[in-house]
């Protein structure tokens, strides 16, 4: 159990920070091609049970409501489950 754990919370800080890397770099082209700054993006990731039990679909229609886009979706093989990832502009 607490190698899935630490599985898990590797996953996730890796994805968060690829998230920042990428947003960085993204951010800086995006400021050079359109002459204004990029958005700033919140982000929220939520790990829930299996997909069979119908949450995955209410929690992003949930989310959705409040302005928050699904980025992406990782299966943990080991311990079941599913991470989402969200994002919405900064202040919204």
């Amino acid at each position: 159990m607490r190698r899935h754990s630490i599985l898990l919370g590797a996953l996730i800080a890796s994805l968060f920070w690829t998230g920042i890397l990428v947003g960085r770099s993204m951010a800086s082209i995006g400021a050079a091609v359109a002459g204004a700054h990029a958005p700033r993006w919140d982000y929220n990731c939520i790990v829930k049970g299996s997909a069979g039990d119908g949450s995955l679909t209410q929690n992003a229609k949930d989310l959705g409501k409040d302005g928050w886009e699904l980025t992406s979706v990782v299966g943990n093989t080991l311990g079941g489950g599913y991470l989402l990832c969200f994002k919405r502009p900064l202040g919204q």
